[in-house]
C-alpha cells in the first residue's frame, strides 16, 4: 500500500514538474532580457547533482 501511494505521489509530482516546465517558453517571451533568471526558475528533470541549492547550477533562483 505504501509503495502504491509512493508511486502515485511520484507520478503526480513528475506531471506537475512537467506542466510547470512547459511554461518556460512563455516566461522567455515575457522576459527576453532576463534569460539567466528565467532559466534559474526551472528545475532540470534529472535532479542528480543538484542537491546544493546555492551551488552554481543549483536550484536557487538567480538575481539579475
Amino acid at each position: 500500500q505504501e509503495a502504491s501511494a509512493r508511486a502515485r505521489y511520484l507520478m503526480t509530482a513528475d506531471a506537475a514538474r512537467r506542466a510547470y516546465n512547459s511554461l518556460y517558453h512563455q516566461f522567455m517571451l515575457a522576459m527576453p532580457d532576463k534569460k539567466r533568471l528565467v532559466e534559474s526558475l526551472f528545475y532540470p528533470l534529472n535532479r542528480a547533482g543538484a542537491s546544493d541549492p546555492a551551488a552554481p547550477g543549483g536550484d536557487a533562483p538567480v538575481e539579475e
